[in-house]
This record gives structure tokens, sequence and C-alpha cells, in this order.
């Protein structure tokens, strides 16, 4: 489960990458002159909006909650008008 999890984050990371690079008039990545290039990419994954999601899900458990129990598709609750009446 974990590999499939992991590859397919590298893959959504790729195909943005990609998209990024393809769509955007100056594809070149923000970030302080004196990282390597390995540091570059740490970087860049970690402020990638796909690894903020991955990284909330996988801290759920570590703060004691269960995300079995969310229902996404569960409408949001209606406030009452307070002069209905």
């Amino acid at each position: 489960m974990a590999k499939i999890l992991l590859i397919a984050l590298i893959f959504i990371v790729a195909v943005d990458g990609f998209l990024t690079k393809t769509f955007k008039a100056n594809p070149k990545m923000l970030t302080h002159p004196e990282l390597d290039n390995g540091e570059k990419w740490i970087d860049y994954i970690s402020t990638n909006r796909f690894y903020k999601l991955y990284k909330l899900y996988s801290e759920l458990d570590g703060v004691g909650i269960d995300f079995a129990q969310f229902d996404l598709f569960e409408r949001p609750p209606t406030l009452h008008d307070v002069h209905e009446k």
C-alpha cells in the first residue's frame, strides 16, 4: 500500500512539474541561491501541494484523528435564519 502511494505521489509531482514547466513563462524554481541540488529538490517537493496533502494524511494517525470517520461527501451544515418565525 505504501509503495503504491509513493509511486502515485512521485507520478503526480512529475506531472505537476511538467505542466508547470510547459505552461508557465518562467519555469525556474525560486529557491535560496546557496542551496545545493539535493536541497533544492527537497525544498521543491516539500512546498508542493500534493506533498502537503500526503503529509497531512500521514500525520493524522499521530494526532489521533481517524481519516475513515470523515464523510467527504457530507453536505455542509446550514444555519437557520434568526428572523424567521
